[in-house]
Formats: structure tokens, sequence, C-alpha cells
């Protein structure tokens, strides 16, 4: 699937809505169900959260088999739109910072490279590029384990320049799913913390 002009203006364009929307929305915000209902922290249906013996929180997505942490001072939100794609938060609504993880439906099984990523979205701005492993750490108290090699999880990771600002991306292909992780630079180790310890079950 060609990631087009059309699709990555629309991705900046959904970008600055979620900054709007992360401001002024999430505080009010639950995980989403199957119906696109909001429903509560405690009836998470697209979802879960559990605390770990740290203190810290995990998120489970049920949709698409995988689970980050993420620290306690944190919040979670998730919504789905009418094309299947979701949008999750990780929003510190008091720092006014946070995390935006998009996945979309990709119909290539591929290791996302910057190359790939430059042929088809020409126009995009991309600096200090890095090829980077996903789900190395492993997570003995919830006993969550680090990625298997075989699982082929490797990501671009690259700061671009949108019309909100400078941010830190990390996209990758994922079993015929595009993950596309945004962060404000001041938030990019909130996102290394959920790369790192990132896990599909």
């Amino acid at each position: 699937m060609k990631l087009g002009k059309q699709k990555i203006i629309s991705i900046i364009a959904l970008l600055i809505a979620t900054a709007i929307a992360v401001v002024f929305l999430l505080p009010k915000l639950s995980p989403v169900n199957d119906q696109g209902e909001y429903v509560s922290q405690d009836g998470v249906t697209g979802g879960s959260i559990a605390i770990s013996n740290d203190g810290s929180k995990v998120y489970s997505d049920t949709n698409y088999g995988f689970s980050f942490f993420y620290p306690e001072n944190f919040s979670i939100g998730a919504f789905a739109d009418e094309e299947g794609t979701k949008t999750i938060l990780v929003q510190n609504a008091e720092k006014n910072t946070g995390v935006q993880i998009f996945i979309s439906a990709f119909d290539e099984n591929i290791t996302l490279t910057p190359e790939r990523i430059k042929k088809d979205v020409p126009d995009i701005a991309m600096s200090d590029v890095k090829s980077i492993s996903v789900g190395q750490e492993q997570r003995s108290d919830l006993g969550v384990p680090a990625l298997r090699s075989d699982l082929d999880a490797n990501a671009v990771s690259f700061n671009s320049n949108n019309s909100s600002g400078q941010s830190r991306e990390v996209w990758f292909v994922y079993k015929s799913n595009l993950y596309q992780m945004s962060a404000p630079i001041a938030a990019s180790g909130i996102l290394d913390t959920i790369i790192t310890i990132w896990h599909f079950n």
C-alpha cells in the first residue's frame, strides 16, 4: 500500500486535531468499545489497563494483540473511526505532553525502511533517521517477555517538522498493520519507554 500524499496530509491533519483533543478532551475520554461507544476505565472492551509491581501501568490492546507500559502519572484513551483505524493517546494533561499511536491497515507485510517512506511520501521531512528494534526489554513482574527475533518488528525512527512543531516519529509494519507513533520532542523519552517495552502477544 502506498503512503500517498493525500494520506500523509490526512495524517498531519489528524495529528493537529489530536493535539487539540489531547489538551481539551482526553481527561473526559475512556477507551472505546467495538461499537464506537466510549466506556469507563473499569469496563474496557477494546483494551485493558493493569498496574505493575513498580506502580507503572500496562495497556493491553485486544484488537491488535499488543501491550506496553507507560508512567503512572499518564492516562490513556482510544478511539476508532469508520475506516477501521485506531488512535491511542497516552497523555499527561497537566504537563500538556503525550504520545499518539495511530494504527491502520497496510496491505503489505514488510519491514518498513526510510527509503520506502521517502518513496511513498517524497515531501516528508525526515532527520536523525535510525532503524530501531521494537520490544527488546523483558518485564518479569508481569510476565512480559522481550519480542522474539523471528517476529521481525523493526521500526524507523526519525524527527519531523509539521505545523504543530517538531515531533519524534516511530513507524513500523507488523502483520499487515501500519503503526505510526508520534510525540513532541520533549516527550520522546516516554515514546522510547513504550517502544522498548512493547510486546505482541
